[in-house]
């Protein structure tokens, strides 16, 4: 007897042994992107602008990237992938230029005064939404007061105040260069100042034809650069008016 219960206790062992063997299946990490076309994004059955339209995504809406599709375009000036997400209920296929996870500015500290200025909405939009990992570094003397603040995500930010002139400059990671130029449009307050900001831009390729840099030269100019490390550099400036 004292056999044949050791037999069932080896038996039943092997058997929990082998079902731990299994495989666990894991959910893949499922981003959450915001949609930064103004006038709303299509979602499609397919990806290709010739495929039918499940829906209109509007401005500001949260979608969950499920999967990239493979399939490259260039639609205006953003080259880009058609990417499968999940809006609701329902999925399909948008294109990734018009997505990003960059928080979209809402509140009215995070927009320009109809004045094209996007050195302070773009202050205010980092400061908000990521807070500091160390101590700001000051550097100051007759000319010039500097101060850089590191902050979450990799984020650098600087700010320069001269005799004449005051720069904005902020160094973003692990975004592309079409999110930058749809970030700093999205501080824009009115239709108008789109409207000028669209006609003043001036997109610049490399030589392999990628896109790296743009120019807006508007009354306080702006710039947007992607670095040799991958960084994407937006430099915004303005002038001090008066004595």
């Amino acid at each position: 007897m004292k056999n044949l219960i050791a037999l069932f206790l080896a038996l039943a062992f092997a058997v929990t042994l082998v079902g731990n063997t299994e495989p666990v299946t894991k959910t893949p990490h499922q981003k959450t992107l915001h949609v930064y076309a103004y006038s709303g994004l299509k979602l499609r059955t397919q990806p290709t602008t010739q495929s039918e339209v499940v829906k209109i995504i509007p401005y500001g809406d949260k979608v969950t990237l499920l999967e990239q599709s493979g399939q490259h375009e260039t639609i205006e000036w953003m080259s880009g992938e058609w990417v499968k997400v999940s809006h609701g209920e329902s999925e399909g296929y948008v294109f990734e230029g018009f997505i990003s996870e960059l928080p979209i500015p809402n509140y009215k500290f995070e927009m320009t005064l109809n004045d094209l200025d996007l050195t302070y909405p773009l202050l205010a939009w980092a400061e908000y939404h990521y807070d500091e990992v160390q101590n700001a570094d000051t550097i100051m003397n007759d000319e010039v007061e500097k101060v850089v603040q590191h902050l979450e995500n990799n984020l650098t930010l600087t700010r320069t105040n001269t005799k004449h002139r005051f720069y904005v400059n902020m160094e973003l990671s692990n975004i592309k260069i079409e999110d930058a130029y749809n970030l700093v449009k999205a501080m824009l307050l009115t239709k108008a100042e789109k409207e000028v900001f669209e006609n003043n831009s001036i997109f610049i390729h490399d030589n392999e034809g990628l896109m790296h840099r743009i120019k807006v030269n508007v009354e306080h100019p702006l710039e947007i650069r992607k670095l040799h490390d991958g960084k994407i550099k937006i430099l915004a400036s303005s002038y001090h008016h008066g004595c």
